[in-house]
């Protein structure tokens, strides 16, 4: 395993974010997250971006760039939740 801080995601993440993800595979929800990584994250949302407007589906790439960050993002709470309470 690499030494890096991106957290290695978990299969249990991705329950809990397919919950979060269901129905919302709408542009309304790729905006409101990239709206939110303008403030978190601004160089990951400009590259999602402009790499979503290199491809024939600008929509499938950009929620594809939203998910894994979000994957990485509940992986990474996870992780933080499990150290302040001792496991």
């Amino acid at each position: 395993m690499l030494d890096t801080f991106l957290p290695v995601v978990k299969p249990e993440i991705g329950g809990s974010l397919e919950r979060e993800l269901f129905d919302k595979f709408d542009v309304e929800y790729i905006k409101d997250q990239l709206r939110r990584l303008d403030t978190d994250n601004p160089t990951v949302a400009r590259f999602i971006r402009k790499f979503s407007k290199t491809t024939e589906d600008r929509k499938g790439a950009a929620l594809c760039g939203v998910v894994v960050y979000r994957m990485l993002e509940s992986q990474a709470e996870a992780n933080r939740m499990n150290e302040e309470f001792g496991k």
